[in-house]
């Protein structure tokens, strides 16, 4: 589960755009925890191995990642509807500016 309602790119400027870069603009909405309507949560684990990171002096050429993701709502008789979302993500991984390839 991704906790983005929408992701929007714009390649050009246009005139309704607040401000913008010269290459474009990345419009990114978050997620409202009440509009959603239920609750969720999510944990994603995943590993990746990189035979080019043992080149790399105190790197491994294991990668891990993991994601934990939740949406929770709530209703009181007081305050009425209400919710909230929460994203928590890690990665280890070497810089990919360390490795050199080259072929002949």
């Amino acid at each position: 589960m991704k906790l983005n309602k929408k992701v929007v790119i714009y390649k050009s400027q246009q005139a309704d755009l607040v401000e913008g870069g010269t290459s474009g603009s990345i419009d990114v909405s978050s997620l409202n925890a009440v509009d959603f309507g239920k609750d969720q949560t999510t944990f994603e684990a995943t590993g990746i191995h990189n035979e080019y990171n043992e080149d790399v002096e105190g790197s491994s050429p294991w990668v891990s990642s993991f994601v934990f993701s939740t949406v929770q709502n709530f209703e009181t008789e007081k305050a009425g509807a209400f919710g909230f979302t929460l994203g928590l993500s890690r990665t280890d991984s070497s810089n990919p500016e360390e490795n050199f390839g080259g072929s002949s």
